[in-house]
């Protein structure tokens, strides 16, 4: 028995030490790394444009290629224009003097908040059921549906109007605090916030007209598809790695024999920086959830320093997309950046992670902070996945080669003093040949006791002017209206609450429209209408047609049962005879005495009349009055006929002129 153990043991132990010149002396990624949160970046900024993270109250200045996390505001000044990348699918772009907040972020979906101002996205590739994005503003949320061009102005504290508009092939439901509708492509809604038609909404047909923000935007999206295009994903590089799609205008792609596809920058994309290397035209920022975070320079940089590795070549640099790995990787790990970074001599010093190690993590000192904020809720991917061995790897073990260990050139060795750390830019000189040596000889593993690096409470306002705001911003006022139409959980989708409530009232639509037949004579079933289900409880229908109908939105009134009775047995039902209700019987009257010219009566039936009263007896009988005669008519006078006005009193004639005689 014990001789059959220690053949086992010395079985099991051969079979480790085949495996140790891979296992052992060659690191590769850990799969699955401890922080997971996804990040967003700031493709574009022209203008000035401010951040404040979810941990600080300090505003800070916005730079491209800044990352972006969950809880992150970002405010636009005046004349600026930022675009905002989440993925190689979805582009959100701010004109001026707009303000938004990353409510949500993370491989389930995103959640943006517009305050004030507006944005407009661009969505190319969309899957309802892979993820969701959804806009809040003002009284106001919008769920997208499909790909395709969606715009939001919120207004300010000057305009008070909400406007929605679709097209390129959208769909968006729209809801407000009452209401929900779906707005179809090259469709525009907008409701008032404030007066007697607030809540409201007008849709209409999108017009012509097209703003300096539109033109802006689409010339982005031309840009972007362009590039995406000459793009190499699927091929050098998987879909994760968003932003490689940069590197086509500033450098080249070349296949090597031992590391694979390597790019390399022109000469003219590094020209203007002094003895250029990786890692050293930069700030550190502090990152929610990652902690200290390189924020390059180059406008080129975001693949490059957060993805890969670096390789020093013949006296030039090259970068990779991955770093040594016996298996294919699913997917690549964005990082904060892959460097080794140490202290010595009170200074802190860094350089590009060499080929073969593993990913080293410098702030796994201060990742107790945020271990409760971990954002991991992909329940898509399994966590224990098939791995597939990489042709290149297996191509060396037949040679019984593995790749060279990368030497890194000494003056690729960058540090700065602790007091200048994370505080702004400050001036990162390559570290003297004694302290280079010291760093490139350790081995960068990862232990319990990562480099004392200052942490954010010990530099919180001693940040220069170039990262910190100092202009007190103010909290965004844009009336007293609330922002989205419901309250919002972040890492939860609204659309599907918000679409029962107010689009359906909270009852359960039929999920097959039955088509409308009529019935035929004798059946005793009727033909389905509606787009809701009357039982209540979404069954088949009772045959003794007992039916109780839900209140429409009434959540406390009590439900009223109508009972319906069978139709009758005939084939034909009997009309209705109409029976008029009898009109009471007219009172009937004395003839009154003739009158002398009495008036024609009226033959057709009228109403009762009252009792006529007898007139007065007559003494005497008035004679007929003679017709009057007819006047002659007047000579013509010299002077214009006097005349008779009623309302004055009766004058004598006047006296003839002295030089008239009477008779004569």
């Amino acid at each position: 028995m014990h001789s059959r153990n220690t053949k086992l043991f010395a079985v099991i132990l051969y079979a480790l030490l085949l495996a140790i010149p891979v296992a052992a002396f060659y690191d590769y990624d850990d799969e699955f790394p401890e922080v997971e949160a996804t990040v967003a970046r700031i493709k574009f900024l022209d203008g000035k444009a401010e951040v404040r993270r979810v941990d600080s109250e300090e505003w800070e200045s916005a730079v491209m290629n800044l990352p972006l996390v969950e809880g992150d505001e970002i405010r636009t000044g005046r004349d600026t224009r930022l675009e905002i990348q989440f993925d190689n699918e979805t582009y959100l772009r701010l004109d001026e003097n707009s303000a938004i907040k990353l409510v949500s972020l993370g491989d389930e979906g995103a959640a943006v908040s517009l305050s004030e101002g507006k944005l407009l996205v661009s969505v190319y590739e969309f899957d309802p059921s892979q993820g969701y994005f959804e806009i809040d503003a003002p009284r106001t949320t919008v769920a997208i549906a499909e790909a395709g061009k969606y715009r939001v102005d919120a207004g300010n504290e000057y305009d008070r109007t909400v406007k929605v508009a679709v097209w390129d092939g959208g769909t968006a439901r729209v809801y407000s605090l009452d209401s929900g509708f779906t707005l179809k492509n090259d469709q525009s809604a907008s409701m008032e916030l404030e007066g007697s038609y607030a809540g409201r909404w007008s849709v209409a047909r999108n017009s012509g007209y097209r703003d300096a923000f539109d033109d802006w935007s689409e010339s982005r999206d031309e840009y972007i598809i362009e590039s995406l295009k000459d793009a190499h994903y699927g091929d050098i590089y998987d879909d994760g790695l968003y932003g490689a799609d940069d590197l086509n205008d500033y450098g080249s792609w070349q296949r090597h024999d031992d590391y694979g596809y390597l790019w390399s920058p022109y000469g003219s994309s590094i020209s203007m920086y002094s003895n250029w290397s990786p890692y050293r035209y930069g700030t550190w920022r502090w990152l929610p959830y990652y902690g200290w975070t390189w924020v390059n320079d180059e406008p080129w940089g975001w693949a490059t320093y957060h993805y890969g590795r670096w390789i020093y070549l013949g006296g030039r640099w090259y970068w990779t997309p991955y770093g040594y790995n016996p298996y294919y990787r699913r997917t690549s790990w964005w990082r904060p950046a892959i460097v080794y970074l140490g202290t010595y001599g009170g200074r802190i010093c860094w350089y590009p992670l060499p080929y073969n190690y593993s990913y080293y993590d410098y702030n796994r000192r201060y990742r107790r902070y945020w271990r409760d904020h971990r954002r991991n809720r992909n329940t898509n991917q399994p966590v224990n996945q098939p791995t597939t061995p990489d042709p290149l790897n297996v191509a060396r073990a037949q040679r019984n080669q593995l790749p060279p260990l990368q030497r890194v050139p000494a003056n690729a060795v960058v540090s700065t003093s602790k007091e200048e750390f994370g505080r702004g830019k400050g001036r990162f000189d390559t570290a003297p040949p004694t302290i280079s040596r010291e760093i490139l000889s350790k081995k960068p593993v990862v232990n319990d006791s990562p480099p004392l690096i200052p942490s954010r409470s010990e530099i919180l306002g001693k940040k220069s002017p170039d990262i910190v705001i100092s202009e007190r911003k103010s909290p965004v006022q844009n009336g007293t209206a609330r922002i989205g139409a419901a309250n919002r959980t972040a890492g939860q989708s609204l659309d599907a609450k918000l679409k029962q409530q107010k689009i359906y009232g909270n009852r359960p639509p039929l999920t097959t429209v039955p088509r409308v037949t009529t019935p035929e004579p004798g059946s005793k079933t009727e033909p389905r209408t509606g787009v809701f289900d009357r039982t209540g409880n979404g069954q088949k229908e009772n045959t003794d047609r007992k039916v109780v109908v839900p209140p429409l939105n009434r959540t406390n009134a009590p439900e009223t049962k109508v009972e319906r009775k069978s139709p009758p047995a005939k084939s034909e039902p009997t009309p209705p005879v109409y029976r008029p209700t009898p009109r009471p019987t007219p009172v009937e009257r004395k003839p009154s005495p003739p009158l002398n010219n009495p008036a024609p009566r009226r033959t057709e039936t009228r109403r009762p009349d009252p009792p006529a009263r007898t007139p007065p007896p007559r003494t005497e009988t008035r004679k007929p009055s003679p017709p009057p005669a007819k006047k002659p008519s007047p000579p013509p006078a010299k002077s214009p006929p006097v005349k008779n006005n009623q309302r004055r009193e009766s004058k004598p004639p006047a006296k003839p002129p002295a030089n008239e005689k009477s008779g004569n």
